[in-house]
């Protein structure tokens, strides 16, 4: 009678430690379905944020090639400026010449100096034209 006992003994004993160790597996369960959880949302995460970054560098590229052509044709700009104001800075230099010159007495003179000067003032308002364009291109 006494060995039957030891063996119920041992028999709830192990049915206690069947329990605990089934409530662990059942934790660690919980566990692993947590972490799934929390994997399958941070790779999700990680597809959007590649995704934005894609958008983001094709974005980033077409406002590269934007800067790029504004960057031309401010160039372009500038030079035709340039070659503008050496134009307006040979007719001034040759309209004091004509004035500097003691025998403008000549009626051929005196108009050809006239239609210079109406040319010189239309030059002077195209490069006023061009110089604010070229403020209004560098300000965007």
């Amino acid at each position: 009678a006494s060995v039957e006992g030891l063996h119920l003994i041992d028999f709830e004993q192990l049915k206690i430690e069947n329990q605990t160790l089934n409530e662990k597996i059942e934790e660690r369960n919980d566990e692993l379905h947590k972490l799934k959880k929390k994997a399958t949302t941070t790779v999700q995460v990680l597809t959007h944020i590649k995704e934005k970054l894609q958008f983001v560098t094709k974005e980033n590229e077409k406002l590269n090639c934007e800067l790029k052509s504004k960057e031309d044709e401010m160039t372009s700009l500038r030079d035709a400026l340039t070659k503008a104001k050496r134009k307006r800075d040979k007719i001034r230099a040759e309209r004091n010449s004509v004035k500097n010159q003691a025998f403008v007495t000549s009626e051929l003179l005196l108009e050809d100096y006239d239609a210079r000067k109406r040319r010189v003032i239309a030059l002077e308002e195209k490069l006023e034209q061009i110089q604010s364009q070229l403020a209004n291109k560098l300000i965007r």
